[in-house]
């Protein structure tokens, strides 16, 4: 299925954020400024062929969505670098299949992802999911969003980056702004985008009271049921970094997201690997340049 990332609502938000937008072949590219020149970028690909137009940047950074889309990069990149780069978009997801019936969703669950959320429910959590007022519930989840980076120690959008997006995909039915809260008080949000029959799990926040209570849990699921009921038939939960051992994925012990990755996997859902993202460079001496570039910026963040 083709993803958010080639919509409509997806080329005007980018557009909204000083990205030039390009397609091919249905899917959407966007061109990026340099102070020496542009760069092109398209994720999730299903790549046949290349247009033309990216061998007038210094490079175009472009994500194959499967090991044959990766096959036609490589004979496309001819005597042209190919260069593997940090990935844009999670290198791995995982993906529960909501087309069956509650009863089956919920019994992939671990026994205690399955305890937690019932916990969530017997202590009074509730739940609401904002689709035509998402953008007026946006605050809501900045204000926890704040909160989780804080604690957590990570980097976050502007507020009006999500403000844009939000926007966009709201005009085109395609985003959820969902809220769990108990007596008043906002406990754990996430932001959802839905996209040919798939619902993403993009963003998600949690406050720093009551975590005890395990609202994301009871979130999660309400969120699955509501998608499934408006045609969804998978839920992405977007980014985990699991390793294959002994026949079942893992988190990665020491990773950032070691945490995170095993309250996903939780889920009980399909493990997908994709193949990376690649920089396949027009113009050596300015990708150089820009490496250089990068370098230093990456050096003066780490120094302060």
């Amino acid at each position: 299925m083709t993803s958010f990332l080639h919509s409509k609502a997806w080329e005007r938000f980018q557009q909204l954020e000083g990205h030039t937008p390009l397609r091919h072949e249905g899917q959407l590219y966007t061109n990026h400024r340099l102070p020496f020149g542009t760069y092109v970028a398209g994720y999730r690909l299903n790549l046949g062929n290349l247009p033309t137009w990216p061998k007038t940047a210094i490079f175009a950074r472009l994500e194959p969505i499967n090991t044959s889309s990766l096959g036609h990069l490589q004979q496309l990149a001819g005597s042209n670098q190919l260069v593997p780069t940090l990935a844009i978009q999670p290198r791995q997801t995982s993906l529960v299949d909501i087309a069956t019936d509650p009863e089956t969703i919920l019994a992939r669950f671990t026994a205690k992802f399955r305890y937690n959320l019932r916990l969530a429910e017997r202590k009074g959590v509730e739940i609401s999911i904002h689709q035509d007022d998402a953008l007026e519930q946006l605050p809501r989840f900045q204000a926890l969003l704040d909160q989780t980076a804080q604690r957590q120690g990570f980097r976050i959008h502007a507020a009006e980056h999500y403000r844009l997006m939000t926007k966009e995909l709201a005009q085109d039915g395609m985003v959820y702004i969902c809220i769990a809260q108990k007596d008043g008080v906002d406990l754990a949000a996430i932001l959802v985008i839905i996209c040919n029959g798939t619902a993403t799990y993009l963003h998600g926040a949690s406050s720093d009271q009551d975590r005890q209570l395990k609202a994301s849990n009871l979130l999660h699921w309400r969120t699955m049921l509501h998608a499934k009921a408006h045609g969804c038939t998978v839920y992405d939960l977007w980014g985990i970094h699991a390793v294959h051992s002994n026949n079942k994925w893992l988190p990665i012990s020491g990773h950032p997201s070691e945490g995170v990755t095993h309250f996903k996997l939780s889920f009980g859902g399909q493990t997908v690997e994709y193949p990376g993202t690649f920089d396949l460079v027009f113009q050596p001496f300015w990708y150089s340049a820009y490496k250089t570039l990068r370098g230093l910026r990456s050096a003066k963040r780490a120094f302060s």
